[in-house]
């Protein structure tokens, strides 16, 4: 089962009727969420379905290959340990990530295989990325409103009008 989006969907289509495996390519939101929910395990691209596959509950590995030369660029200027945002949120590895040369197929099997069969590695992984969730906001206060808070907050705050006032000053002098 491949959940994609519409954009690609035609050129995933054509890929995995190469296949040997059957393979069904769905797209449109309630057709993914579907196919989540038909799931024990995922392989994800880095991104938004990492959050979409958490939120289902769905353990999952993290793989990304990008051309070499971008990665050479990318690799001088970023400088964070993890590129799944549930490990970002949690400070640590939760999701395993196999990016340009660790992505192999080898290695994406093993990975997959062993949240399958490892019921000590499953657990970690979803308390991992309940904690993320929760960091995250999820089951607290709607995002929306805290950062709507937040927001209001800082322009109420003196120093924030008092800083105004000054570069508006600057600005006219």
């Amino acid at each position: 089962m491949i959940p994609t989006v519409e954009t690609v969907a035609a050129e995933v289509e054509r890929a995995a009727a190469t296949w040997r495996l059957p393979t069904t390519v769905v797209f449109g939101r309630q057709e993914r969420y579907d196919a989540f929910a038909a799931s024990r395990a995922a392989l994800a691209a880095s991104g938004t379905v990492a959050l979409e596959l958490a939120m289902a509950g769905l353990l999952m590995a993290i793989a990304y290959r990008v051309a070499p030369p971008t990665a050479m660029i990318v690799r001088r200027y970023l400088r964070i340990r993890h590129v799944c945002l549930l490990n970002i949120l949690a400070g640590r590895l939760v999701v395993p990530e196999f990016l340009q040369e660790d992505c192999r197929a080898e290695r994406l099997v093993g990975a997959v295989s062993r949240l399958l069969e490892d019921e000590a590695l499953r657990g970690a992984q979803r308390d991992g990325i309940r904690e993320a969730l929760v960091l995250l906001g999820l089951g607290g206060e709607n995002p929306a409103r805290r950062a709507a808070r937040e927001v209001l907050a800082l322009i109420s705050d003196d120093n924030c009008i008092s800083s105004y006032s000054r570069i508006r000053a600057l600005l006219k002098g």
